[in-house]
């Protein structure tokens, strides 16, 4: 059985840092999605073929107006692929 899992991260530098074998093997068995800024940092690209990407518009600042309508997009994303466990990874710093 595949479980749909996703990932919800600020940037993918974390993800290429210290996730990016464990992501792979995660992929081998399962559905995963990752949720992050696709414009802020590229991911690795053997990671980018094994996985579904959708990007949500945010940065590590805290910022209400932009924040909000990403977690609505991430909402609405969440509701679609409907996935058995998520992962929520780098936190957003403050000011």
């Amino acid at each position: 059985m595949k479980y749909s899992l996703s990932f919800v991260a600020i940037t993918f530098f974390a993800l290429n840092a210290f996730l990016r074998t464990y992501l792979l093997a995660l992929a081998e068995a399962h559905e995963v999605t990752i949720f992050a800024n696709t414009a802020a940092h590229p991911l690795a690209d053997y990671v980018v073929r094994a996985v579904q990407l959708r990007h949500i518009d945010t940065s590590r600042k805290i910022k209400p107006l932009q924040d909000l309508p990403a977690l609505s997009k991430w909402l609405r994303y969440a509701r679609e692929i409907r996935p058995e466990t998520p992962h929520y990874l780098t936190p957003k710093a403050g000011y």
